[in-house]
């Protein structure tokens, strides 16, 4: 996933326009040109949420993925599989290569990232992962992702940063 600036937004939008089959060495090509070199020079977002190998914990992420809450807690995830606490961090940093605190964060963004691009409400977005204010999700987004999640709507309808 990368951070797409306003200029590479209009550029991938204009060569989509292009023919399948265009000149290399005409305004087409120079497009493309240039759409390579943006994507080359994009910042990647540190966006993924692996997934375990074991199947209690993989039901367990999955069903997090689908509704995630971050105020869900590591001792209430080993509680559901019978483990310990230190069992948990240990088996799921093993499984996952991340912290579950990480992975838990991660997990929300890309939620919160999908929602937005749906058209969901910051405050909706902020509410549906658990945060009481707004604010605190803003922190967490801009934090996580380099912006706010303001910022990040702009950009994405191509509006200024």
């Amino acid at each position: 996933m990368l951070q797409v600036s306003p200029l590479l937004h209009q550029l991938l939008l204009s060569a989509c326009q292009l023919p399948l089959l265009y000149h290399e060495d005409g305004h087409d090509g120079a497009l493309i040109e240039l759409v390579l070199h943006e994507l080359k020079a994009a910042s990647p977002l540190p966006m993924f949420t692996p997934l375990p190998q074991s199947a209690p914990l993989v039901a367990l992420c999955s069903d997090f993925l689908r509704q995630p809450d971050i105020h869900s807690t590591p001792e209430q995830w080993a509680a559901r599989l019978n483990k310990s606490a230190r069992t948990f961090h240990r088996l799921f940093r093993q499984q996952t290569g991340m912290a579950f605190r990480d992975w838990r964060q991660q997990a929300c963004v890309m939620y919160a990232l999908t929602a937005l691009r749906e058209g969901r409400t910051i405050t909706d977005v902020a509410l549906s992962l658990g945060y009481e204010h707004p604010a605190a999700f803003t922190s967490m987004f801009r934090k996580t992702i380099g912006q706010a999640p303001t910022a990040f709507v702009r950009q994405m309808n191509g509006g200024p940063v």
